[in-house]
């Protein structure tokens, strides 16, 4: 979706290789392509056969499913937070099966790794351009539906704070990995339908 936008609005990118050396933060290591091992193997083969991933386990984060399902180690998970998680902004333990399947899926443009000829601020300042945004504003319920009185003063949607801090809306666009709904860290009423999560 995000590529669409930006060819939308007629911004470039440059494609370069993947990286060939991956940096490790907390043991201040660094791996090269040179030193590729049968572990790090395993983890581009999970993430390339991500697809494969039977429905029943699409409700899982990534992390669980890579232990799961390869017996991933503790260096496994730190690859796969260098190489995967890190470009979706995140952890592998805050990464939904399903939304990995579904980014896979859609990917149209290739194995080039795509660098914008901006920074990403000017995504969200785009995407925000004309929309009230809150920054810092953990929602803990959200309250919809009831619409009857749209176009007379009377907003559908709630979303409180867990202070209690309250904001009415026409609508709200719930952006939260499927594990953040699993856990029930936000509310919902009437509840989400099952299906949904």
């Amino acid at each position: 979706v995000l590529m669409r936008l930006i060819d939308g609005w007629g911004w470039g990118t440059r494609e370069l290789e993947w990286p060939d050396k991956y940096y490790f933060a907390d043991s201040k290591t660094a791996c090269g392509s040179e030193d590729e091992t049968r572990e790090i193997e395993e983890v581009h083969a999970f993430f390339e056969d991500i697809l494969e991933v039977e429905d029943a386990d699409a409700g899982a984060d990534l992390r669980e499913l890579m232990v799961r399902k390869i017996g991933a180690n503790e260096r496994q998970i730190e690859i796969a937070e260098v190489c995967y998680a890190n470009d979706f902004g995140t952890s592998l333990s805050k990464m939904g099966v399903a939304e990995m399947k579904q980014e896979k899926a859609g990917w149209v443009y290739g194995e080039s790794y795509l660098i914008l000829d901006r920074p990403l601020s000017c995504v969200v300042n785009k995407l925000a351009s004309g929309v009230s945004v809150l920054r810092n504003w953990q929602a803990k319920r959200i309250e919809y539906g009831g619409c009857g009185g749209r176009g007379q003063g009377k907003r559908c949607c709630r979303v409180v704070r867990e202070n209690g801090d309250v904001v009415e809306c026409d609508a709200v666009i719930v952006t939260v990995p499927l594990t953040i709904l699993k856990a029930g860290d936000i509310a919902f009423s009437p509840p989400l339908p099952s299906e949904k999560l």
